[in-house]
């Protein structure tokens, strides 16, 4: 899974080796890598809280949580936990 920020300043991806990867959509393909989750990653989501802010990003994995992090300081914030299977999509709520 992939997504754009909306603002369009970065394109985050999702692996199965655990992690999920923030890109800054130029030439030189500069990255970051967020790590956190014990199993692949399957999705990916910005928060569209305002327009162009960049602020949030929801993760994923097949660990059974959902994780959301801090992207100005590129820190995890908070995990969900209680799925009883896979968790293969998440988006947030305009």
């Amino acid at each position: 899974d992939v997504a754009y920020s909306p603002s369009g300043s970065l394109l985050a991806s999702c692996s199965s080796d655990k992690t999920v990867r923030l890109w800054v959509p130029k030439v030189n393909g500069e990255s970051v890598v967020l790590k956190g989750h014990n199993g692949a990653v399957r999705g990916v989501d910005f928060s569209h809280h305002r327009t162009g802010d960049d602020s949030l990003l929801v993760t994923c994995s097949d660990d059974k949580t959902l994780k959301v992090w801090n992207l100005p300081d590129k820190s995890f914030r908070c995990s969900f936990v209680g799925h009883k299977n896979w968790v293969r999509c998440c988006k947030f709520s305009p």
